[in-house]
């Protein structure tokens, strides 16, 4: 889950691909987290209520299991598809954070963005089961994306230079109980691995 909802990295994309309806920026955020929380929130109810006690660790091979070869070939599929577009859109965010802001050249960019985590991701898959890879990546780099965020969030408020495309009710508060939220979602993560 923490993984699931770290996909701040989009909002710099979603703000170059609007740049002439910038008013629909606001609609999109919302839309852009509300779909995946209302699908993160149904799906385990769905594939529990279908393969039950032979819920697999890869949710989509139990539902193949319990539905037919074709949802089998469907889901995993889908599954591929959804992790392969996340993984490319962390990359592309991390190689222009590369390019544009730490003046890298594009082929140091393109291999410290893609080749890099794809390796370390098959280094690690080797001696870790496939749900604590996520596990893991998804409190380390969404626990601190997070706190970034929320760390960042006043003081570019402070020094802005020009008018934000939309505001949000914040107050600092709320941004601690944020982080406190990633925080002992990665500690109960790292507590009981799975």
């Amino acid at each position: 889950m923490l993984f699931a909802f770290s996909g701040f990295a989009a909002i710099p994309e979603m703000v170059e691909e609007l740049n002439k309806d910038r008013d629909k920026l606001k609609k999109s955020v919302l839309i852009g987290f509300s779909v995946p929380f209302l699908l993160y929130l149904l799906f385990p109810f769905y594939v529990v209520g279908v393969t039950g006690v032979n819920t697999t660790e890869v949710a989509t091979v139990g539902l193949g299991n319990a539905l037919g070869e074709a949802f089998n070939v469907f889901g995993n599929l889908f599954a591929f598809l959804a992790m392969l577009t996340s993984f490319i859109a962390l990359s592309f965010a991390l190689f222009e954070m590369y390019l544009y802001d730490l003046n890298f050249k594009k082929p140091l960019s393109l291999t410290l963005s893609t080749l890099l985590p794809l390796a370390m991701f098959l280094i690690v898959s080797n001696i870790a089961r496939f749900h604590q890879v996520l596990n893991y990546t998804g409190a380390i780099t969404g626990t601190l994306t997070a706190i970034v965020l929320v760390a960042m969030l006043p003081k570019a408020r402070q020094k802005r230079k020009t008018e934000p495309n939309f505001k949000i009710w914040y107050k600092n508060w709320v941004g601690l109980l944020i982080a406190l939220f990633f925080v002992l979602g990665s500690i109960a993560i790292i507590v009981n691995p799975g």
